[in-house]
């Protein structure tokens, strides 16, 4: 139980002063000199007469904890839970609006009349990655969002109607342009370092090399490494198209397997996703990862209490004032 206004509870120590100040005035009464010989008896009436004059500091003392907002928790505590904990990084930069091309030997006719064949690529990480959330049952899911920097898009949560808007909701003009690949990895990792779990995994969908940041991947693979975090790269868009995206590249120090060893340093896997099916096939892998059994700390809803208070209150006044004047009814 807690109060919103505690300080009305201080209230209550008036309620011995009114006590103490009542039987000090005191109440009418015949004098006798003595009481020697006098045998009469308390009858009952008299004695719950007596107590009928009690209830008005009970009533009084109903009141004053009812001014004070008294709630009552429902819920809450340690709720067991099996699931992963897992962060999907994902690239909102220029590159994702990239409709990739059709492969060699063309489409399949089955293919053909798919609207999703159009895609760009961020649409294409969208859509799957928002039936992916609406399937989950324990797992807790933190998003990010990256291209020049990252932002924090959710924490870890298990509300997974938000994480479905907020991934509806991204969008290439959300972040500066650019790839800060060790940058957003750190960020993710920040999110999990403190988890309970067992089980924990960086999810990134990227079709980019880190050319922005201050944090090198391979040190963001060490940190992973070092909390026990699996990065699961899943690179977007046509293989022959990302390597010649390499070997165009004029940064040095371009490591043309980098998200394969990042993958494989942290006992994740790395990914290479031309369509949407194979990117199904990916979550599906994922979410067949060992799972552990933990307890999670509950949310507590708190109800007010304050109205059977104040009802339990007037109930008792009007029962006191009916007795008073019938029954028990002083005559003077």
């Amino acid at each position: 139980m807690r109060f919103l206004s505690p300080y009305h509870l201080l209230l209550l120590l008036t309620i011995p002063a009114l006590y103490f100040l009542q039987k000090r005035q005191g109440t009418g009464h015949i004098k006798f000199s003595a009481l020697k010989g006098i045998n009469a008896a308390v009858s009952p009436a008299l004695r719950i007469r007596n107590y009928l004059k009690w209830l008005s500091y009970v009533i009084l003392s109903l009141v004053v904890i009812a001014s004070a907002r008294p709630q009552v928790s429902i819920g809450g505590g340690n709720v067991p839970s099996e699931g992963i904990d897992m962060v999907m990084i994902i690239d909102v930069s220029g590159s994702m609006k990239t409709i990739d091309s059709i492969p060699l030997g063309g489409l399949k006719p089955e293919m053909k009349s798919k609207p999703q064949d159009m895609e760009t690529r961020l649409d294409k990480v969208k859509r799957i990655s928002r039936q992916f959330v609406k399937n989950r049952k324990e797992d807790r899911i933190g998003i990010i969002a990256f291209a020049g920097h990252s932002v924090i898009v959710s924490p870890l949560t298990q509300d997974y109607k938000l994480l479905d808007r907020q991934i509806a909701a991204l969008d290439f003009n959300l972040i500066t342009d650019g790839t800060a690949l060790g940058m957003v990895l750190v960020s993710g990792i920040n999110m999990l370092k403190d988890s309970e779990r067992k089980e924990k995994a960086v999810i990134v969908l990227t079709d980019g090399l880190n050319n922005a940041g201050e944090i090198e991947p391979i040190q963001a693979a060490y940190l992973a490494k070092s909390y026990n975090v699996k990065i699961y790269a899943i690179e977007m868009g046509s293989f022959a198209e990302n390597e010649i995206l390499r070997e165009q590249s004029s940064w040095e120090g371009v490591e043309h397997r980098l998200l394969d060893k990042m993958s494989r340093f942290t006992s994740g896997k790395h990914f290479v996703i031309p369509d949407s099916g194979q990117l199904y096939e990916v979550f599906n892998e994922i979410e067949k990862s060992e799972k552990s059994k933990v307890d999670l700390a509950g949310y507590a809803d708190y109800v007010e209490i304050y109205p059977q208070l104040v009802l339990a209150a007037a109930v008792l006044l009007v029962m006191q004032i009916v007795l008073l004047n019938t029954r028990y009814r002083k005559i003077p």
